[in-house]
């Protein structure tokens, strides 16, 4: 079998390139999620950093107990939207437990958050989140395919988990 004249010229005369990954990491990508939707009173949730780490055709699903705890589904631009307000008050996520499973471009990230008004350890905090983030590596790097979160009282969803705070967020550097 032989190569058309045509196909064997523009293989030979287009540059060839290979697709590499971005380089971040899997950890930076989940820590990223946290950090990005993190802010003071006034500002807004970081959209490039976001829009970034989220697949085209993400979808979000999420319950709050506080709220009867009914399913919410919405696409990656529909959240993102609800992200894009100034905030009357601060709001800081902090995680403090995280569970990865990994094969090959595959991932599942279980990550307990905790939400705040202030930064730090030491704040009070406000809700809890138990939250499953399922991830694929393409192009790209790592992006968020689906982000599916629970909310509820600190104490409640601590006590259902067995989860004591962590010595940090795990989101942060270490001070």
């Amino acid at each position: 079998m032989s190569l058309k004249p045509w196909l064997l010229a523009a293989l030979l005369t287009s540059p060839l390139t290979f697709a590499s990954p971005n380089p971040a990491s899997l950890p930076d990508t989940v820590s990223t999620l946290w950090n990005a939707m993190s802010g003071p009173a006034g500002a807004k949730a970081d959209q490039a950093a976001l829009a970034a780490i989220f697949h085209p055709s993400a979808m979000v699903y999420g319950s709050n107990a506080a709220k009867g705890a009914q399913l919410q589904a919405q696409s990656k631009t529909a959240f993102l939207q609800q992200l894009d307000k100034v905030r009357s008050r601060g709001f800081y996520e902090c995680e403090i437990s995280r569970e990865v499973r990994q094969a090959g471009a595959f991932a599942q990230v279980l990550s307990l958050v905790e939400s705040r008004q202030q930064p730090g350890q030491q704040s009070p905090v406000s809700v809890i989140g138990l939250n499953s983030i399922q991830l694929h590596r393409g192009e790209q790097g790592w992006q968020i395919l689906s982000l599916q979160y629970y909310l509820d009282q600190p104490a409640t969803l601590q006590q259902a988990l067995a989860a004591g705070p962590a010595p940090r967020c795990l989101n942060l550097p270490a001070s």
